[in-house]
């Protein structure tokens, strides 16, 4: 993965994530890109997950079945997590950071942000497609089985939705949800209803 802090953003505010392939156009001057790698950061496998960055720390995840975190200065790995299975989302709030398992190993998995180390997880029936999580829940989208929240205490079910989509987003105590039934729904995180 690279780091690039450039293209039209406010430096001061906030640095942008970017990733560039050999040729790949740059979206803001419509060029080849040829910025400066700030960073960089090799796996053994495909970097496909959105990364996450959060006060200097910058977390991937990767089809070699791991979760890492980076220091965003240097790209050095300071902690590697064994999900065994791809891994493709993140979400994070306070303490723990959330990552999902693909391709037959059907689990999110809460892993402590400091240490890497996994706190809970929680087994689903089908692919996990998006994970989202707010103080007290974290909420799963599945292929198969729509929507399901649960209690990042306990790592218990706190309730589900039929509702089979693409992507899920958490705003407010509202999470949206894109059906594939060419439907978007607003539903309270707090209990599943429809808004």
């Amino acid at each position: 993965c690279r780091f690039h802090p450039e293209a039209g953003y406010n430096r001061r505010v906030q640095p942008c994530l970017r990733f560039h392939l050999p040729g790949e156009i740059d979206v803001e001057s419509n060029r080849p890109y040829h910025g400066n790698t700030l960073i960089s950061f090799k796996t053994d496998g495909e970097v496909s997950s959105s990364p996450i960055a959060i006060d200097g720390t910058i977390y991937i995840g990767s089809s070699d079945q791991k979760p890492y975190s980076l220091d965003a200065e240097t790209g050095e790995e300071q902690w590697v997590f064994n999900a065994n299975t791809e891994v493709y989302y993140f979400d994070k709030i306070t303490s723990n950071i959330y990552t999902n398992g693909y391709s037959s190993v059907y689990r999110v998995f809460a892993v402590d942000i400091a240490s890497g180390s996994e706190q809970w997880f929680y087994g689903t029936s089908s692919d996990i497609i998006s994970v989202a999580a707010d103080g007290g829940s974290v909420y799963i989208q599945t292929f198969q089985g729509g929507v399901q929240a649960v209690d990042t205490t306990t790592a218990e079910s706190e309730w589900s939705l039929n509702v089979r989509g693409e992507q899920i987003n958490l705003i407010g105590d509202t999470l949206y949800v894109g059906g594939y039934d060419d439907n978007l729904y607003a539903v309270d995180a707090n209990d599943g209803t429809e808004k």
